[in-house]
C-alpha cells in the first residue's frame, strides 16, 4: 500500500510524539462516529495509521542505531 502521506521526521522525540498523536486521533475518530461522515472519518484513520506507521519506523532505526553504537563502545 502506497503511503497516504510521506512525513520527514530527525528525531526520536519527533517520532514518538507523531506516534502517540496518531493514536489519540485514531481513537477519537474511533470511538465518535458521526453519521454521515463515515468515509471521511474512515480516511482520516488511514492517514494517522500511515504517520504512526512511519514514526515506529523511525523509532526502530533509531533503536538499531543506538543499539550498535552500544555494541562498538
Amino acid at each position: 500500500m502506497k503511503n497516504v502521506v510521506s512525513i520527514q521526521i530527525n528525531t526520536l522525540d519527533e517520532a514518538l510524539h507523531l506516534q502517540n498523536l496518531a493514536t489519540i486521533n485514531i481513537g477519537k475518530y474511533q470511538e465518535n462516529q458521526i453519521a454521515g461522515q463515515v468515509h471521511l472519518q474512515s480516511s482520516l484513520i488511514r492517514l494517522w495509521r500511515d504517520v504512526h506507521k512511519q514514526a515506529g519506523e523511525v523509532v526502530s532505526t533509531f533503536t538499531k542505531e543506538a543499539e550498535k553504537s552500544e555494541c562498538n563502545m
